[in-house]
């Protein structure tokens, strides 16, 4: 089953000021173009690693920012019931990757 219609090449045609049929002929290419569009749009961007080792430092520093407010004071203090545990470990994590 093609992906376009007759009424659709129609409508392309009378965009571009052709006929439908004289713009069927190209349905192949209409396909590949369609195909290509969908495949380069559905491609996740990748982030580069400066990028990504900025945006970490902003979210660690961020926590160690939570942290002093929350007048913990020494992230060795926080016990293992804690909530805050979840960042301990993440910027003991990223600290660790950063050395």
């Amino acid at each position: 089953m093609p992906t376009y219609s007759r009424a659709d090449f129609d409508g392309i045609g009378e965009a571009i000021g052709k006929d439908g049929a004289e713009v069927m002929k190209y349905a192949d290419r209409f396909e590949s173009a369609a195909r290509w569009y969908r495949t380069v749009h559905r491609a996740p961007e990748r982030v580069a690693l400066s990028v990504m080792r900025k945006k970490m430092t902003q979210i660690a520093n961020a926590a160690r920012k939570l942290l002093r407010h929350q007048s913990t004071g020494c992230l060795a203090r926080i016990s293992v019931c804690s909530p805050l545990l979840a960042w301990r470990s993440a910027l003991s994590l990223k600290a660790d990757a950063l050395r």
